[in-house]
């Protein structure tokens, strides 16, 4: 079942993937934002299933806010 990231509405943790979808107003016009992350077999991931979900849950929660201001989301 997913399961809401812990700051922000939106967001979906599930077991190997994430998916973060945020309003954007860019350059005046309603947007959305859409962040999805999935992992693969090419890098270690935590093999317990609440570990992963926790390590996506971090990423998501750092990488989001800084891609939006990058993005000149307001």
């Amino acid at each position: 079942m997913p399961k809401d990231g812990a700051q922000y509405r939106g967001t979906r943790i599930m077991d190997r993937f994430a998916l973060a979808v945020k309003e954007c107003a860019y350059q005046g016009s309603p947007r959305k934002y859409a962040v999805l992350v999935e992992l693969g077999e090419s890098k270690p991931v935590p093999e317990d299933v609440v570990d992963r979900r926790e390590a996506l849950k971090e990423f998501i929660n750092g990488f989001v806010p800084s891609a939006l201001k990058a993005q000149g989301c307001s």
